[in-house]
């Protein structure tokens, strides 16, 4: 079917996520990570973000990783060993 004029393709992931998540304040987790399923903690596959919450624990802020090869919001960032780390995740440069 032809797009109208301003009209856009959208796109929807049908597949699963593997979900992970470390350091929570009251307000929610500071960080989040996804990954296709099955995809282990030490595989260069996450997708990371950071969250930044002010003083009444809103959400004012969000993040997304940048790994070594400088893409950013990429499927490419380890995030631990054997399980979650909160040192691996807060090195990894956010922008």
């Amino acid at each position: 079917m032809p797009k109208r004029r301003n009209e856009q393709e959208c796109l929807v992931r049908q597949e699963p996520f593997a979900y992970a998540s470390g350091t929570f304040v009251t307000g929610g987790p500071t960080y989040e990570a996804w990954a296709e399923v099955g995809a282990a903690f030490t595989d260069a596959k996450w997708i990371v973000c950071k969250h930044t919450y002010d003083s009444s624990n809103n959400l004012v802020r969000t993040q997304w990783g940048q790994p070594s090869g400088g893409l950013v919001g990429d499927f490419t960032n380890i995030i631990g060993s054997d399980n979650i780390t909160a040192n691996l995740l807060s090195s990894i440069t956010y922008v």
